[in-house]
């Protein structure tokens, strides 16, 4: 079926139809803002908080690093177990 007599197009404006110089000024008076939500601010200052902080724990790795060569690190198998059975393992 062919529809005669309708343009789609019709009433729209083609670049060659609109002035340059009232599209550069129409271009220039119109400014994009973003004002972020209270909750994407908190996202944000997390995000950063989390970046910040190493993934080891220095001190901790070389309290147990001494400990291990001091020869007084002890191992308590029932903690151990405690924690697989706890964690499910």
């Amino acid at each position: 079926m062919k529809i005669i007599g309708i343009n789609p197009l019709q009433g729209v404006a083609r670049p060659s139809d609109v002035n340059p110089a009232s599209r550069k000024k129409a271009v220039q008076s119109e400014t994009d803002s973003y004002l972020p939500s209270r909750k994407a601010l908190e996202v944000s200052v997390a995000r950063k908080a989390y970046k910040a902080t190493p993934d080891v724990n220095a001190d901790r790795v070389a309290s147990l690093k001494a400990q291990i060569e001091a020869g007084t690190y002890e191992i308590s198998p029932w903690d151990i177990a405690s924690k697989m059975v706890d964690a499910k393992i």
